[in-house]
């Protein structure tokens, strides 16, 4: 820490004040300076003009909105190392939901080289044009003590890794499909952001407005998306007609996986083998990879099971589900031989065509558990919890679904169970072949400590009262080889400050150090809870109402304070396809505990209803 300086300037016919010091380093990475700002009388001092600088015309601006009293605290981050910034929203990403942080400005570009003052560099005007990246204090913050406070917190949350010595090198993506208008603008973003220029390839019609305004997009190229036996081949030639250059292929829909993996290994671009992305993609054959007492039974029809059961007995609850779906579509519960029946018809009237698989009910705890690999090292990992599904819950004459309700971070599991999950699930991918990419996994806990009791009016994990029989063992629901959903990618991001979709379009690109760097969660753990808050419906239909978020906002802005983000997936009229479906989305985070997250998100659904014609 250094004496303070002060420094005077103008801008637009006003002028400002800045006393300033050098401050602590971050993580060996960024030098920092302190500074108090203020809107000055005209005339006080000598000032100098700042046409040029806009890491002035920034602090201006800050001065300027600052409430009474008119000072502002901002500190600047300057490189320690020259290199390449990994990507230019970094201070966004990481400084998310902050406590004693009013706001973020990036002061730099994608990709961009950073340079380091040098020992002549001594005034603050000179030095302020090095800075990448500032960060505003809360106004009713304490100086010393909050400078202090946000100390911690960026040794906390920024890594030395986002500063490299190479550039972004294989920057041309192709991304197969498309995803919701409000995910694809994240996924965008964050390409963006790294510097990635996507070309996209899908349905003619189908290219999105959110996609045509991006900048991260370079081209977007309309092709017959229909999963036919061809579909690779449309892809290689429209890409090949191009004559471009490109460095990788992708989708985040599991539908084109197969053909995306087709399209790669054509035109020699970094993909999984093919025989592991299909693998992955079948319920039943990696079902096969964690063999137990009971086993499962592949059918095609309602007439395939009556042949089974006339010649063997089934132990009940069951479980029906297509071998290869989207989500938690197809699922049912059977307890006993006419719901199994009933079951099947239904599963196989949303399976397209897909097989059926008929296995064991687990009565366990449902978790996500999402990997970060890089040649079968784990990167990150964590596990998250997820609420029990409407089909789980006693509910007379209504049998539910398995569509989530709620997904929760951190976990309340103890370490060992999850330190079990973590081993037991990454030795079954690496035996699927898989070694680099980001992996979302679904399984159970059975022999769990935990269980899901209701508590003053909340459902939660807590410990159960006496000590399960067995060890505590893993039963692997699904492998999806892909970033979680959106709920899921939201969460992760405000409890570890992971980007996932950021992660995987590197993996895509095979740019293994950027991979690596963007795969370090915060250094102290998750600051905050979070839970995201699914609203369903379970029936297909016309969607009739407003937009649901918008209208909770309009009613009670005081439950929308701790909702970070929100989406409804469908507008007034739309047809909704699915069910079950989903309607909208709540991410809710809580610095004060779990249980404070849980009763907000319970508030929310009560406020929240959803029509269907």
């Amino acid at each position: 820490m250094t004496s303070k300086q002060s420094f005077i300037w103008q801008d637009n016919g006003e002028t400002f004040s800045c006393h300033w010091e050098r401050a602590k380093p971050v993580s060996n990475a960024f030098a920092t300076l302190n500074l108090v700002l203020r809107l000055t009388d005209p005339g006080q001092g000598q000032s100098q003009a700042t046409e040029d600088n806009v890491v002035l015309a920034f602090l201006a601006d800050t001065a300027r909105r600052s409430p009474h009293p008119p000072e502002s605290l901002v500190k600047l981050l300057i490189p320690l190392h020259r290199g390449f910034i990994v990507r230019s929203d970094f201070l966004t990403v990481r400084m998310i939901r902050c406590p004693i942080v009013q706001c973020v400005q990036e002061l730099c570009f994608p990709n961009q080289y950073l340079e380091v003052p040098g020992p002549h560099v001594s005034e603050f005007d000179e030095l302020s044009r090095y800075a990448v990246g500032a960060v505003v204090l809360r106004s009713d913050k304490d100086c010393s003590s909050a400078m202090q406070q946000l100390d911690e917190e960026l040794q906390n949350r920024i890594p030395r890794s986002y500063v490299l010595s190479t550039p972004l090198e294989n920057d041309h993506l192709v991304i197969a499909g498309h995803r919701h208008p409000a995910v694809m603008a994240g996924y965008l973003a964050s390409a963006a952001a790294l510097g990635i220029r996507v070309t996209l390839v899908d349905g003619e019609g189908e290219f999105l407005p959110v996609e045509r305004r991006s900048g991260a997009v370079a081209k977007c190229i309309p092709i017959d998306m229909t999963a036919d036996d061809g579909l690779a081949s449309r892809i290689v030639d429209a890409l090949a007609a191009t004559g471009e250059k490109y460095h990788g292929i992708t989708t985040f829909t599991d539908t084109w996986l197969i053909p995306v993996a087709k399209a790669a290994q054509a035109l020699g671009l970094p993909t999984t083998s093919l025989d592991t992305v299909e693998l992955c993609l079948d319920k039943h054959a990696t079902r096969q990879l964690c063999p137990d007492g009971f086993q499962p039974l592949r059918i095609k029809t309602v007439a395939d099971l009556q042949s089974h059961l006339s010649s063997s007995q089934l132990d009940y609850p069951l479980i029906v589900k297509p071998c290869t779906a989207w989500g938690s579509q197809g699922v049912h519960k059977a307890s006993t031989e006419e719901e199994l029946l009933a079951a099947v018809a239904q599963a196989q009237a949303s399976a397209k065509g897909s097989d059926l698989l008929i296995d064991r009910y687990v009565d366990g705890p449902e978790v996500d558990a999402n990997f970060v690999l890089q040649d079968g090292e784990i990167l990150f990992f964590e596990l998250v919890d997820g609420l029990p599904c409407t089909a789980e819950v006693d509910s007379p004459g209504h049998p539910g679904d398995f569509l989530e309700t709620d997904e929760i971070w951190p976990t309340n599991h103890p370490q060992r169970e999850s330190d079990m999950i973590r081993s037991r699930l990454h030795s079954i991918l690496l035996r699927t072949g898989v070694r680099t990419g980001v992996f979302h996994l679904e399984a159970r806990i059975e022999n769990s400590a935990m269980h899901y009791t209701l508590q003053d009016g909340v459902l939660d994990l807590r410990p159960r009262a006496a000590e399960p029989a067995g060890d505590p063992s893993a039963f692997l629901l699904e492998i999806n080889q892909r970033v979680p959903g959106h709920g899921g990618s939201w969460g992760t991001a405000l409890a570890y400050g992971i980007d996932y979709p950021a992660i995987y379009m590197l993996g895509a690109l095979n740019e293994k150090q950027r991979f690596r760097s963007l795969s370090v969660p915060f250094a102290n753990g998750a600051p905050q809870w979070v839970d995201s808050v699914f609203i369903n419906s379970d029936q297909a239909g016309v969607y009739d109402g407003d937009d649901v978020c918008q209208d909770l906002r309009k009613r009670r802005p005081d439950l929308m304070t701790h909702v970070q983000y929100s989406n409804c997936y469908y507008g007034n009229g739309e047809t909704i396809t699915d069910s079950p479906a989903r309607i909208a989305l709540f991410v809710v985070a809580s610095h004060e505990s779990r249980q404070k997250v849980l009763e907000i998100s319970k508030e929310i659904r009560q406020w929240v209803e959803v029509k269907v014609r």
